[in-house]
């Protein structure tokens, strides 16, 4: 058996879902002659990555299919490979790994291609033309790449994104009173390379800081968004928000308010978005032949209730979604973000949340199944339980317990209103083996026109470091902003379960029995995981009441792994140089209007990327807004190979009586590929989405 494997690691990862599972077989009786593969090789492109396979003989295929996917798996029967992929061929690319599985007795060889992201998927069969002969193609496409900006907290109708999610769950938080979870999710949110997540994640930042009663940070908050966003709708509200904070009246009306609900009785509200879109895309290639390659329709509900008595407030959420594939043969999914119940005692404020929910402090990973509690332990100490099992992907929409962990975690301060601190334990397990142990803590420090934090995770079964965060915010006398941070983290997390990444086993007691004991089960889990180190410097100035600059500079390494258990090492990259400037300016043609221009710069291990792009909105009325925005990307591989983009976009947003919007966009994307074997060839993505959303 001939197999290989190799994983390649990306930041975002944490945040992207796997969704679909492909798999695309040949009839047994296809073949009477042994085909042979005699070459695989690649065509990588910024968002398109072909693998061909080129054969002696026509390589049967009979599946039609073409679907949205994050591992795809074909059968070859009567197929034996000459020639295997190298690691080095999958650099840069969209394929996170390849296992290759010759064929033995009765079984058909099969080739398994996991991928770094959500992908379009084609697989198809070309006779021989001029100097090729048959070959197998796979075309990887990136779908969409360019994606409408949020108006957090209102959900954009034609995707769902993190960011998203993240204002919801300050939102959320923000409701409860549960202020630092606040002011923690505003906070990632503030680090953000987009310039109106973090306008938006400022303004909620203050608000937080304001109602948690941290009233003179809240006004220096203020101020401080002030400077740097002087004109707007939005500065007006912030103008308002400190003009009646320095006037006291705010802060009256809503106690006043807030008394009065609960004197006259039991006060019960509800709250939360649900919007339905339909997306469609087709692709053309360079011979003219066109297939339908995204056909959906998406459904997404956050629904919130709340209610608020003299003892207690208790609340719940729910928020899932749905997604019918109308392609033929193609399958539906659903997924479940959020489903819990969470009750607090007011007076002694002691806490509790049941079921499905995510937790940003305290060492937990990531979404989880189970339950958190919480109480004070004195005025500057609150201690918080939490324990459950881990939630690998929200399309996950029942209890894995094949995973379990529990944690324990103190919220220390605020001392002097300017440090708080944050210290955990937790530990997990996995078939019965200690899969996480680990012991950390955060540390932040607000001063008066800066801001410091610190994490760190240490793992203290494997005796590792999993994480090490220091960042930090500036505010200048001249209104200049500069942020910095260093991130050291492991990829993905340490774990002993990282020991199955590239095996043909879903137990750790199977892969234990096929090696030395569980000492070398825990190097394997090392080998696996990558170290994964990134310094981000971001600056902004506003030149006037119109006008504003931003640059970021990201640098960032990753390590090689070693081959081991059967599993390919990885070449790690060179040191990798991610710049971007931009600037921003109001009121350019028009009131109300908004441009933004940029030009980002990438020197990679294996390629150099530069792109332009030009986003544009205008309000036409009160109602209606216009969103064009144009891209030009040109990637030049080491290899000398390359590809040319453009991108053109077009939104377009109603809203009606006040909580209602339908949102729309089209637009296209051409590639120009030129690759290392003589081929040329161009792709062109038409793409359409329509969405409705309703804010309740």
């Amino acid at each position: 058996m001939t197999r290989m494997r190799q994983t390649i690691f990306s930041p975002s990862a944490f945040l992207l879902p796997a969704w679909l599972l492909l798999a695309i077989s040949f009839p047994a009786s296809a073949l009477d002659d042994v085909i042979t593969i005699t070459n695989i090789r690649m065509n990588i492109g910024s968002n398109t990555t072909r693998m061909v396979f080129d054969a002696d003989k026509p390589v049967p295929y009979t599946s039609a299919e073409k679907i949205e996917t994050q591992k795809l798996e074909i059968e070859l029967p009567g197929v034996v490979f000459q020639s295997l992929p190298t690691a080095s061929q999958f650099s840069n690319s969209a394929i996170a790994s390849v296992d290759i599985i010759a064929a033995e007795g009765d079984n058909p060889a099969k080739i398994i291609i996991y991928l770094r992201r959500r992908m379009i998927v084609s697989v198809k069969p070309y006779a021989p033309k001029d100097h090729y002969g048959h070959r197998l193609v796979m075309d990887f496409i990136t779908l969409n790449k360019i994606e409408p900006t949020p108006e957090p907290p209102q959900v954009s109708s034609s995707e769902i994104t993190d960011t998203d999610k993240l204002f919801v769950d300050g939102q959320q938080a923000l409701a409860r009173g549960e202020y630092a979870n606040a002011l923690s999710i505003y906070q990632r949110l503030m680090n953000s390379n987009n310039p109106e997540v973090r306008q938006k994640a400022l303004e909620y930042y203050a608000v937080s800081l304001e109602q948690s009663g941290k009233k003179a940070r809240a006004k220096l908050e203020y101020s401080n968004y002030l400077k740097r966003y002087p004109a707007g709708d939005d500065a007006k509200r912030v103008q308002q928000r400190l003009n009646a904070m320095l006037s006291l009246e705010k802060g009256t009306r809503q106690l006043s308010a807030s008394k009065r609900s609960i004197d006259n009785g039991p006060a019960v509200e509800t709250w939360g978005v649900f919007f339905e879109d339909y997306r469609w895309s087709q692709i053309t290639n360079d011979e003219g032949e066109s297939d339908t390659r995204l056909n959906s329709a998406y459904t997404m509900l956050d629904a919130n209730a709340r209610l608020r008595t003299q003892d207690w407030e208790l609340s719940m959420r729910v928020n899932a979604g749905y997604q019918a594939n109308l392609l033929s043969g193609g399958e539906d999914k659903g997924n479940l973000s959020y489903l819990y119940a969470y009750g607090e005692h007011r007076s002694t404020e002691r806490s509790m949340k049941l079921g499905r929910q995510r937790q940003h402090s305290g060492g937990t990973i990531g979404r989880f199944d189970g339950i958190s509690l919480s109480s004070p332990i004195t005025d500057s100490v609150r201690l918080n339980l939490v324990a459950g099992f881990p939630v690998e992907r929200s399309t996950n929409t029942s209890v894995d317990t094949d995973r379990s962990f529990y944690g324990i975690n103190a919220d220390i301060g605020p001392f002097f209103d300017d440090l708080e601190l944050n210290v955990f334990y937790i530990d997990q397990e996995f078939d019965g083996f200690t899969d996480r142990e680990a012991v950390g803590g955060e540390i932040k420090y607000f001063g008066s026109d800066y801001y410091l934090s610190s994490y760190f995770d240490y793992d203290v079964h494997f005796n590792e470091l999993n994480a090490f965060l220091l960042s930090g915010r500036y505010q200048f006398s001249s209104g200049t902003n500069a942020s910095l941070s260093l991130n050291f983290r492991k990829s993905p997390y340490l774990t002993t379960r990282n020991a199955l990444i590239g095996q043909q086993l879903d137990d750790l007691n199977d892969l234990k029995d096929r090696i030395d004991g569980l000492e070398e089960l825990e190097d394997i889990a090392l080998d696996r995981t990558f170290d994964s180190t990134s310094l981000n410097l971001y600056v902004d100035h506003s030149i006037n009441n119109k006008v504003n600059i931003s640059t970021s500079l990201t640098v960032s390494e990753l390590s090689d792994t070693p081959s081991s258990a059967g599993v390919a090492g990885y070449e790690g990259t060179d040191t990798e140089f991610h710049f971007n400037s931009q600037v921003v300016i109001n009121d350019m043609l028009f009131d109300r209007d908004n441009s933004r221009i940029g030009f980002t710069y990438a020197t990679l291990t294996h390629s150099d990327i530069y792109s332009i792009y030009s986003h544009y909105k205008y309000q036409l009325s009160d109602n209606w807004r216009l969103y064009p925005r144009l891209a030009f990307q040109t990637r030049d591989n080491h290899d000398n190979t390359g590809q040319d983009r453009y991108s053109l976009l077009l939104r377009t947003e109603y809203r009606f009586l006040k909580d209602h919007r339908i949102d729309g966009q089209i637009g296209a994307d051409w590639y120009f590929n030129d690759n290392r074997f003589g081929e040329q060839d161009e792709l062109t993505i038409y793409f359409f989405n329509v969405g409705y959303t309703y804010l309740f």
